[in-house]
């Protein structure tokens, strides 16, 4: 991961905060390039993209609220979810929301909820 993922966010943002926009795309790669970032040793975001990230990750959490309360797809609810609790500080809870339905089952059942 580089600098083109990182200048990729507000691209990203701009798609996801289109009046009516329904893909969940935008989150979910968002978020995922935003979990790499944390993850692995990556570069830091570079001085040039850093505002526009950040605010990019701002308009992502807005368009995530909208259309989590609209939406009933199963991929949509999951990649906006992940936005918004990465977007609030819950890293871990973002990870799992990128999970499917099926992974989080059996994550559940190990731990004795399933």
């Amino acid at each position: 991961m580089g600098d083109a993922s990182y200048a990729a966010v507000p691209t990203l943002a701009q798609v996801a905060s289109l009046e009516d926009a329904e893909d969940w795309n935008p989150y979910a790669l968002a978020a995922t390039i935003e979990e790499a970032r944390l993850a692995n040793p990556n570069p830091e975001i570079p001085a040039w993209i850093e505002p526009h990230y950040r605010a990019a990750w701002g308009s992502l959490f807005e368009s995530a609220l909208r259309l989590v309360q609209r939406t009933m797809d199963e991929n949509a609810i999951a990649s906006t979810l992940a936005v918004i609790a990465i977007h609030k500080g819950r890293r871990n809870l973002g990870r799992m929301a990128l999970l499917n339905e099926d992974e989080r089952a059996e994550m559940l059942a190990t731990v004795g909820w399933g």
